[in-house]
């Protein structure tokens, strides 16, 4: 289905509350989204064979998504997942690297 420049596959499963900033170019594969999902420009999802993305995360623009992203998680712009993120992180960079996780900051 392609809405507003956004290109999202018919099979994704996607649950209530999806908020999409500025939908230039987003593209969404094959994927299962939890509640609540924000997602801002350029953000690509791909079709990875069980990848998910948990309730209340945000993508930020530009990044590239290949892994499962936990509950609360954020994904930094043109950050490019390739590990799973856990539930309550912030990940940025390409590749992307996990820079906090429950409230508390990480040595890097």
């Amino acid at each position: 289905m392609k809405l507003n420049s956004c290109d999202i596959s018919p099979y994704s499963k996607i649950g209530s509350g999806l908020t999409i900033y500025h939908s230039v170019g987003i593209v969404v594969g094959n994927v299962t989204i939890g509640k609540n999902l924000k997602l801002f420009q350029n953000v690509t999802i791909g079709s990875v064979k069980d990848l998910t993305i948990g309730d209340n995360a945000e993508l930020f623009s530009g990044c590239c998504v290949l892994a499962n992203i936990g509950d609360n998680s954020k994904v930094g712009a043109n950050a490019v997942v390739l590990k799973d993120v856990p539930l309550n992180s912030t990940a940025v960079g390409s590749p992307a690297r996990i820079i906090t996780n429950n409230q508390k900051k990480l040595l890097v």
